[in-house]
């Protein structure tokens, strides 16, 4: 892995019936966190933003029109892979409440794992 690539997760949630998500984040190294906005992968740009350091848990309010889908990514603070991690492969949780009903959580999976299936 060089110096200019790292790993990160992106995620979509759908607003509630309340119009507000509360989203906490907890890492085990320096994490962002960030609201995307708008949904083109053409023209997308950080409207909110998350800054965790290892086990200090954050939440930010999102807030939108219930049903409207809102992008989420989060991905290392630095491009150097933290000490004792192979390239930037550390636990994070994301916890979400005022999802619209119906939404899926995923299970505790890493995207690596997921790509795996595929080579």
């Amino acid at each position: 892995m060089g110096v200019d690539t790292r790993d990160t997760d992106w995620t979509t949630v759908v607003v509630g019936p309340t119009g507000q998500i509360e989203w906490i984040l907890d890492a085990e190294q320096g994490t962002y966190g960030f609201l995307l906005r708008p949904n083109d992968c053409r023209d997308v740009a950080i409207l909110e933003t998350l800054t965790i350091v290892p086990c200090f848990p954050l939440s930010l309010t999102l807030s939108g029109e219930p049903g409207d889908v809102l992008w989420l990514w989060v991905g290392p603070t630095s491009f150097f892979s933290p000490n004792g991690f192979i390239g930037h492969e550390f636990d994070y949780i994301s916890t979400f409440s005022g999802l619209a009903a119906g939404t899926v959580a995923n299970e505790k999976f890493s995207f690596d794992g997921i790509k795996s299936l595929y080579r």
